[in-house]
């Protein structure tokens, strides 16, 4: 999944909205700092994820395949293959609350011989907030709230060890377009972050940024940057995401 570092640029897990058109994120592809980051997102006929494959730098990371989903096409499995060969592949599960709602993230693997599973995340909805439990709830190790508005965008993130003392600055969000978010168009793929409906346009965390976009006719993103400037040094670091999508045709 989605490092840490680009958490700001690029959320997860989409806080679901209905697209009455069909449109499916296609590809995103990231330039900044880490380099140039690609994702590549293949669908069934039907629109529900089929195949996810990952590059760093033009080079093939980890291809996500054999998507298995329940009564309510909702994924519960699918496997992550490293390019490597050494990495060992890894069943990544998913469990969801009565409401349809992402409750529990593990993947599986085969350590020495034996199969071992590891709870990634565990997850707690509420109407104005979803908490994130980093390692689960029982023995994690840190938890991430976000709040939300009355349209399911976040307005801020707090970082907290597991007995509720700050780790970090806060990132507070404090514009938003009225354009759906490129994450919200990946069918059921689902993922461990906590994504907002729309696109984000101003945030701050111990230094402010902005975001721009260009859309296409459709009103979907096609380009964003997001500008960091950093008050200590006079500098601005930019990062760029290009998106397209394909239209799933009924």
């Amino acid at each position: 999944m989605k490092r840490l570092l680009l958490f700001l640029i690029i959320f997860g897990t989409a806080i679901s909205q209905a697209n009455s058109q069909n449109w499916r994120l296609a590809s995103e592809i990231y330039q900044g700092p880490d380099g140039i980051l690609k994702w590549q997102y293949s669908y069934t006929t039907k629109g529900q994820i089929s195949k996810v494959l990952y590059t760093q730098s033009k080079k093939l990371f980890y291809t996500e395949s054999d998507f298995k989903t329940d009564n309510n096409n909702r994924v519960i499995s699918f496997t992550r293959t490293y390019a490597n060969g050494k990495t060992p592949t890894e069943t990544v599960a998913f469990e969801y609350n009565e409401t349809g709602e992402l409750s529990k993230f593990t993947t599986n693997i085969i350590k020495d011989g034996k199969p071992k599973t590891i709870i990634r995340k565990e997850y707690e909805w509420a109407t104005d907030s979803v908490i994130v439990y980093t390692g689960g709830k029982t023995n994690g190790y840190a938890k991430t709230i976000h709040l939300l508005n009355n349209r399911k965008d976040i307005t801020k993130v707090k970082f907290l060890d597991m007995k509720n003392t700050e780790t970090s600055d806060a990132f507070v969000f404090d514009k938003y377009d009225n354009n759906q978010n490129p994450y919200t168009l990946r069918g059921n793929y689902p993922d461990d972050d906590i994504n907002a409906a729309h696109n984000k346009t101003a945030m701050f965390m111990s230094r402010s940024a902005a975001a721009t976009y260009t859309y296409n006719k459709d009103g979907l993103p096609i380009n964003s940057k997001v500008n960091f400037y950093f008050p200590e040094t006079k500098q601005t670091i930019t990062h760029r995401i290009t998106y397209s999508y394909i239209l799933i045709k009924p």
